[in-house]
This record gives structure tokens, sequence and C-alpha cells, in this order.
């Protein structure tokens, strides 16, 4: 008797502060690598494209990743989180806000994915040597940028599909403020 081999489904996260995300994030951020966009795709194939990312990838990964929270230690399927402070202390309560909050590594998301069928493999966008530097000051006020170029490109890329992030949302996600994002959005001319 043959068995077929399963291949993993490869998924590929923008980059986290230590390899940290925020647990309430990631079904999006799953649902936004699984569920591209294409932009040269009519309006109805665009709005099936969409319905995707939101039912079968948000929804979906909003379920699967509460209940593998939920699991204890040990457990096939368990997906640890920890509180999202300097201690980084496991969760205690894994409902609610307190769960959205928490932080999960991206070592911890491929240890999950091992578990799913077909298995996930969780990895990062890997920016170029040149890039991976501290950023050049800014001239003109001598202070290092806040953002990196490939951060300014997310922003852009989140701001501008179809269902779009707020500034807000943006902010919060990059740990800026809104003032910045607003910055980034002028350079590109997409807000005057």
């Amino acid at each position: 008797m043959s068995t077929r081999m399963i291949e993993p489904i490869h998924i590929v996260l923008s980059d986290a502060d230590g390899g940290y995300y925020r647990f309430g994030d990631l079904p999006r951020l799953i649902a936004d690598a699984l569920y591209l966009e294409h932009p040269d795709d009519d309006d109805e194939a665009q709005e099936l494209q969409w319905m995707k990312h939101a039912i079968d990838g948000v929804e979906k990964y909003k379920r699967d990743l509460a209940r593998a929270a939920g699991l204890t230690d040990g457990e096939p399927g368990y997906l640890h989180v920890v509180e999202n402070s300097a201690s980084k202390r496991p969760l205690e309560l894994r409902t609610g806000a307190v769960l959205d909050a928490g932080l999960v590594h991206l070592d911890w998301l491929n240890e999950w994915g091992e578990s799913r069928r077909p298995p996930l493999v969780f990895s990062t966008i890997a920016a170029p040597e040149s890039q991976a530097a501290a950023p050049a000051p800014v001239a003109n006020r001598g202070t290092p940028k806040a953002l990196t170029e490939a951060q300014e490109a997310e922003i852009l890329r989140l701001f501008c599909r179809g269902r779009g992030e707020s500034v807000r949302a943006l902010a919060k996600q990059f740990n800026v403020s809104r003032q910045t994002i607003d910055k980034v959005l002028q350079s590109a001319g997409i807000k005057g």
C-alpha cells in the first residue's frame, strides 16, 4: 500500500518584533498570505476572493487558533501564547481581549502548524541585508527613521487593498503615531 505525502502549505508573514505576533492579528495575517489580491481581476472575481479571505481565511483561523490556545500544554495541536509584556509569562486566561492581546512566537506557530493537515509552515519576509541594518538618520532632523522601507511598503499595501486598514489600526500595528502613517501615505501621493 502506497502512502501519499501531504505537501505543507507555506505561509509567509510580515516581519514581527522579535518574532512575536499579536494573537488577535494572526487570523488576518494568515488569510492575507493565503488569499492574495489580484488587482487585474474583474469586480466579481475580486469579490469572490474577498469572501474567501473573510470566510475561509479569517473566520476559519480565528476558530482554529482560539481552539488551539484553549488546549492544555502537551496536547496535540496546542498553541503557546504569552502575555504582551516584558515578562512574556504564559497566559492564564485564554479567552476574549486577554487572548487577543497575547503574543505568539513564530516558532510556536510552526509547532502548531505541524499538527495541522495539511501541515502549515510559517516564515517571514526576508529583508535584504542592506535593509536589515539600522535605518539611516533623517538628514534634516538627525533622528532615525521610525519605519524601514519594507515597513512603509507593507503599510501602503495594507492601506490600498480593497477593504483597507484604517490609519489608526496601522499605527497600532506598526507601533508608530498616526502622523507617521499619514506621512507615509502623503509621500506616496495617496493622501493629501
